[in-house]
C-alpha cells in the first residue's frame, strides 16, 4: 500500500526534526587553524567570485549604516546593511577519526540591505549556503535572496508586503521566527497590516505563504489577532498600578486536496482547512504579574502525526514576580 506523505506546514513551532542544533564541540575540534589569508588564495573559482561578491556589499553597507544612525536622527532618505558570515576551514584530525568531508572551506553567510525615505522601509537579505556548516540539515544547502519586504507606517498603521515574522500571543497558534544557529526559517511571504486605531486597542491581520527551506509550503496562512489594553480606558487602574490586557487570536490554514490511500479502493478525506483560536488575559500589578493563555486547533490529520482526526488543545498559566532587595 503506497501513501503520499502530506507536507506539513507549521502553524506554532517548528517541529523538533526540522531543529537540529550546531554541533559547537565538533567545529572547536576541526577548526585548528583560522587563517584566512593564506587560504582563501586556494579556494574554488566559484567561491572567489561570490566572496568578491559578498565583500564588496560589505564595504558598500559599512558606510551607509554609519549615515543612517549618525545622531540618532531620522533622515529623509537613510541606508544600511550588515554582515554576518559563520566560517570554519575543517581539517583531517587522524587520532580522533574525524575527516574533513569534500569541502575546504564552509560558511553561513547573511548580507542585509536595507533603505527608508520618510514613511517607507524596504530591504533584502541575500543568504549563501552553499557549502553550510556541519550538523545543519542537508535541505538548506543553496543561495539566494529568500527574505525582502516593503513597508509603510504611519502613527498608527503599518503595511508591510513580502516576507515578515510575525507571532500571536505566545506563539500557540502563530509563531515565525529566524535562529540562524540552528538552520530555522519559517518566515510568511505575503501581506500584513498592523494598526492602533484607538488607545489600547492593537489589531493585526496577515495572509501569506511560509518558508521551507529554499521553497514555499503549498498552503496558505491566514489570522488576525486583536489586543486590548483595559487599563487604558479606566483611569483608576493605572491610579492603583493595576494593568489588564485581554486578546483573541485566530488563524486558518487552506491546503490544497492531496489523494492518501488507505487501500486500493478507499481514500482519506483530509480538511482543506484547519482552524485554530487562542485566548489570553494578562493582569499586573506592581512587580505581580499572571499570565493565563488557551488555545485549541481544529483536526489536521497529516504524516508527521499519523493521520489522526482528533482536535488539539493547549492551556498555560504563569505567575512572575520581581523581588526588591
Amino acid at each position: 500500500m503506497q501513501k503520499q506523505m502530506r507536507r506539513p506546514q507549521l502553524m506554532a513551532q517548528p517541529q523538533e526534526k526540522y531543529c537540529m542544533g550546531l554541533p559547537l564541540h565538533r567545529m572547536a575540534e576541526q577548526n585548528t587553524a583560522y587563517r584566512m589569508a593564506n587560504n582563501l588564495r586556494n579556494r574554488k573559482n566559484s567561491c572567489q567570485n561570490t566572496w568578491a561578491t559578498v565583500l564588496l556589499l560589505a564595504l558598500c553597507c559599512a558606510p551607509s549604516s554609519a549615515l543612517a544612525q549618525d545622531g540618532g536622527q531620522k533622515q529623509g532618505f537613510a541606508l544600511r546593511g550588515s554582515i554576518q558570515s559563520d566560517m570554519l576551514l575543517p581539517q583531517n584530525d587522524n587520532q580522533a577519526g574525524i575527516t574533513k568531508g569534500t569541502d575546504d572551506f564552509v560558511n553561513n553567510t547573511y548580507v542585509e540591505l536595507g533603505a527608508s525615505f520618510k514613511q517607507f522601509d524596504a530591504g533584502l537579505r541575500l543568504e549563501y549556503l552553499q557549502h553550510p556548516l556541519p550538523g545543519f540539515e542537508a535541505d538548506i544547502k543553496g543561495w539566494g535572496v529568500p527574505h525582502y519586504y516593503l513597508r509603510w507606517q504611519t502613527k498608527h498603521v503599518e503595511l508591510t508586503a513580502g516576507t515578515f515574522y510575525e507571532q500571536f500571543g505566545s506563539g500557540f497558534v502563530l509563531r515565525t521566527y529566524e535562529e540562524r544557529s540552528l538552520g530555522i526559517d519559517n518566515s510568511l511571504l505575503g501581506g500584513r497590516v498592523k494598526a492602533n486605531p484607538l488607545p489600547g486597542v492593537f489589531v493585526k491581520a496577515l495572509a501569506g505563504k511560509q518558508r521551507r527551506y529554499w521553497e514555499l509550503n503549498p498552503g496558505w496562512l491566514g489570522g488576525a489577532d486583536l489586543e486590548l489594553n483595559i487599563e487604558q480606558w479606566l483611569p483608576a487602574m493605572q491610579a492603583h498600578d493595576q494593568y489588564l490586557m485581554l486578546g483573541v487570536s485566530v488563524v486558518n490554514k487552506n491546503e490544497p486536496d492531496e489523494v492518501v490511500m488507505v487501500d486500493a479502493n478507499h481514500r482519506l478525506k483530509l480538511p482543506s482547512n484547519v482552524l485554530a483560536y487562542d485566548v489570553r488575559a494578562r493582569w499586573q500589578h506592581g512587580a505581580f504579574n499572571v499570565l493565563a493563555e488557551y488555545a485549541q486547533k481544529a483536526q489536521d490529520p497529516e504524516a508527521d502525526n499519523g493521520y489522526i482526526y482528533r482536535n488539539g488543545y493547549v492551556a498555560m498559566l504563569s505567575v512572575r514576580t520581581l523581588r526588591e532587595d
